[in-house]
């Protein structure tokens, strides 16, 4: 809360502009390719699921970059860490250890934490997730990983009755969303259930049925926490001489 955020391409063009509108630390999202902008920290994430997939560079593989340009970054997060993928993330963590041996790495895995409700002027409230336990629920979602909200429906125990996934960034039309809700009733849910990527993009339609959204949390390693507080710290330090 209270943070800005701004894209674009370019992105010293966005830097520029926060810095300007009072911005004092710049978290840049994706941008480890963007070398043009200097950086004190780098992260790079890999998602516990896909983790390097076949090492190959987009679009042969997941890859950005080549497996040799980590050796730019400061540290590894492992991300969406779960009982069915925790082993095999531990042997990856293990070999980023192994090959990059100055370099940490952490973990983190998310949690639903709450339910946004949002009627159809696109008001909303926030709730507990027990409001769910009198509801089947239809699931959809339009984003890079469906299967990631699938899985937490299953291990938050939420009752499901039908789901589908959109491709990402899905913009949301009335008659599709008609469309979903005939779906939805045929399976006989009683309200819908998405992303709060996907919520924000459902106001000023009607549903028809209770509309609620997942709220994530991020849940990580208090080691990566003290590591960037310290890191940042030490830039700090060097910037005052």
């Amino acid at each position: 809360p209270g943070a800005l955020v701004l894209t674009g391409v370019v992105r010293k063009l966005p830097a520029a502009r926060a810095v300007k509108m009072g911005a004092d630390v710049l978290i840049l999202d994706d941008g480890f390719q963007h070398l043009a902008m200097q950086r004190d920290l780098d992260l790079v994430l890999f998602n516990g699921d896909t983790l390097a997939g076949n090492s190959r560079v987009f679009p042969g593989g997941d890859l950005r970059e080549p497996v040799k340009a980590l050796h730019r970054c400061d540290a590894f997060v492992l991300t969406g860490i779960h009982e069915k993928n925790r082993e095999r993330a531990g042997k990856f963590r293990e070999l980023l250890q192994e090959k990059f041996p100055a370099k940490p790495v952490f973990t983190s895995q998310y949690r639903a934490a709450a339910l946004i409700e949002q009627d159809a002027a696109g008001a909303r409230v926030e709730v507990g997730l027990d409001a769910l336990a009198r509801h089947a629920c239809y699931g959809f979602c339009g984003i890079a990983r469906p299967e990631s909200f699938r899985q937490t429906l299953d291990a938050s125990a939420i009752e499901v009755v039908g789901f589908e996934s959109l491709p990402d960034h899905h913009i949301y039309k009335a008659g599709e969303v008609h469309q979903l809700i005939r779906r939805a009733k045929k399976a006989a849910a009683t309200c819908l259930l998405c992303t709060e990527k996907d919520l924000v993009k459902l106001q000023g339609i009607d549903p028809g049925l209770p509309l609620y959204a997942l709220s994530m949390v991020m849940e990580a390693n208090q080691e990566l926490d003290d590591f960037i507080i310290s890191r940042l710290a030490e830039k700090i330090e060097l910037t005052k001489k």
